[in-house]
């Protein structure tokens, strides 16, 4: 005798199981963001620019801290530097010399990382 195997039965267990995984992610994603070990802030002081993101997936933020004195003289080939952890997470973001120096100017630079919109300015407030 041969057991036969619903598969209608088995693509329900598996959307089942998808759907359970899902609302776990949703669940733990804002304790995950709220929990201070897992987020950090800016540690550049008062001697930097400050920089926050758009809202991302689960609704978290980055920043991004930038020296004044790299704004006023940037090293020619730029820098490279990250946000701050958020959700688990960083991004990488390159500037070059021109863009700091844009930055420093009054002018704006935006970046797009990943689901976030990164602007950059003296005298910007993102909400």
């Amino acid at each position: 005798m041969t057991a036969s195997i619903d598969s209608d039965h088995i693509k329900r267990r598996d959307f089942m199981k998808g759907l359970a995984v899902a609302t776990l992610v949703i669940q733990i994603a804002p304790l995950a963001q709220a929990c201070g070990s897992l987020d950090e802030e800016p540690s550049a002081g008062g001697n930097a620019l400050i920089a926050t993101s758009t809202e991302g997936l689960f609704g978290h933020f980055h920043q991004l801290s930038i020296r004044k004195q790299l704004l006023e003289s940037p090293p020619a080939q730029g820098i490279a530097v990250e946000t701050t952890r958020s959700l688990l997470h960083r991004h990488a973001v390159r500037l070059s010399a021109e863009d700091l120096l844009a930055i420093g100017s009054g002018k704006t630079v935006t970046r797009q990382i990943s689901s976030h919109r990164l602007v950059i300015c003296l005298a910007c407030v993102v909400g």
